[in-house]
């Protein structure tokens, strides 16, 4: 009786240690993807921030511009708050889905937005990509749907693809089909020769 209890309890030690490895190893690899995402997140405002900072250079927008003050200073806050990621994330997808009422528009924004440059235009869609990024790497319902139609659109053309084949063996199985009946004409032509 001893010795089943020793190998049951060195099972169950074992199976223990696994246990405990195992939650450490999903732990350490959570926080791993989270710090990968929320350094591409940064990257990307990074960049943004970059090509904002040399249409500066260039003097093609202004310091004291609402474009500039905007831009420069949601990027900044993005990029200094990854632990705020999911937040923000839960927080865009809330403004872009809920119930649409009277616009609420900036008309200082809106009168520069008429003249901006190319490059600040460009600046302004990086910083768009970036924010839609943001919303979706840190949305699984988002990335789920993604997913999904990702998927989807494998189905679909896998549906073409054998559609596509059934058609060629339909066609092959018509010539066939030609090919043997003119043999079976030929042959039955011939019987009725050699019957003669």
């Amino acid at each position: 009786m001893t010795g089943i209890s020793l190998l049951l309890l060195c099972i169950s030690v074992f199976a223990l240690g696994e246990f405990l490895f195992g939650s450490w190893l999903w732990l350490k690899r959570r926080r791993i993807k989270h710090l990968r995402r929320a350094e591409r997140t940064r990257t990307q405002f990074a960049h943004a921030r970059n090509k904002l900072m040399s249409v500066l250079e260039a003097e093609k927008i202004s310091v004291k511009s609402r474009t500039f003050q905007s831009l420069y200073g949601l990027q900044t806050f993005i990029m200094r708050s990854p632990n705020e990621y999911r937040q923000i994330s839960a927080m865009l997808r809330r403004s872009l889905f809920r119930e649409p009422g009277p616009p609420q528009i900036d008309t200082a924004f809106s009168d520069e937005s008429l003249k901006w440059s190319p490059e600040t235009t460009e600046v302004v869609r990086d910083t768009a990509s970036a924010m839609i990024y943001l919303m979706v790497d840190y949305s699984f319902r988002i990335r789920i749907v993604g997913w999904l139609r990702y998927r989807l659109r494998f189905i679909h053309r896998l549906n073409g693809l054998l559609k596509g084949l059934q058609d060629w063996v339909a066609a092959r199985r018509a010539q066939k089909d030609e090919i043997i009946a003119s043999f079976r004409e030929s042959r039955e032509s011939m019987e009725k020769l050699c019957s003669v």
